[in-house]
């Protein structure tokens, strides 16, 4: 009888210990990915925060954000320890583990070098034999990423600030970056003058919010990609998007 009890008891409290455990659907973002997500302050703001926010309202689903390195967002969406990345691009890798809802927005990819270092860029090859940056983690979708792996001498970093700086002393000869997002930040960290994007992108796509396939909140998927094309198409994520691009000059 105390053993039924005990082992009851103990069921209770896995079973209680695992609702408490998924009743926010956690969120995060790129640390520069701006105007979409970013990091500000130990906190993740961004238009696609706002988007995600008005669509856990209208289904009543309690949300958390969380500030991770951009690496281990993706290892969490993997193991289901957070529910959504709301800043990504798309990938036949993650989509194993991660649903993508339509994309809320387009970006291009640009080719960012240090000023009066110029070079022709026309097409991907123009790359090869040539150093690179990029950061820990990043993707810039599945062709671009096998063209990398193959064929480019690529340095991953962790922080954009390292990218500005080994351009800026010649210690690679291009970094590759979503342009709009980057240049808001080489702005912000003064190297305006110092760091240019060249005129033809690398690639054009879009941006994501991507559900982890084990989050307990995955049986919504539908319902958020719905509330999700209805706030684009009725012009409300442009307002958040361009609300977004005041928050931080």
């Amino acid at each position: 009888m105390y053993k039924s009890i005990f082992l009851s008891g103990v069921f209770f409290l896995f079973l209680s210990s695992n609702l408490l455990a998924s009743d926010k659907f956690i969120i995060t973002v790129h640390p520069s990915a701006h105007p979409f997500g970013w990091h500000e302050d130990g906190k993740v703001k961004g238009a696609a925060v706002e988007l995600m926010k008005l669509v856990a309202k209208d289904l009543d689903i309690p949300v958390e954000t969380t500030v991770l390195p951009w690496r281990r967002s993706i290892k969490h969406a993997k193991s289901g320890e957070i529910d959504g990345v709301l800043t990504a691009f798309y990938t036949e890798q993650r989509a194993q583990f991660m649903k993508y809802t339509k994309a809320y927005e387009t970006v291009d990819t640009s080719v960012f070098v240090k000023k009066n270092k110029e070079f022709d860029f026309q097409k991907w090859d123009d790359l090869i034999g040539k150093t690179g940056l990029t950061i820990v983690g990043d993707s810039q979708g599945d062709k671009w990423d096998k063209f990398e792996n193959e064929k480019l001498n690529i340095i991953r970093v962790v922080h954009i600030e390292q990218i500005f700086e080994m351009l800026s002393n010649d210690r690679a000869d291009f970094a590759v970056f979503p342009r709009i997002a980057t240049l808001r930040e080489i702005k912000k960290m003064g190297y305006n003058n110092k760091i240019i994007n060249l005129p033809k992108p690398i690639t054009s796509q879009g941006v994501y919010i991507a559900i982890s396939k084990k989050s307990p909140f995955f049986n919504k998927f539908d319902l958020i990609n719905e509330r999700i094309e209805f706030y684009v198409k009725n012009g409300t994520y442009q307002k958040l998007q361009e609300k977004a691009f005041n928050q931080k000059d």
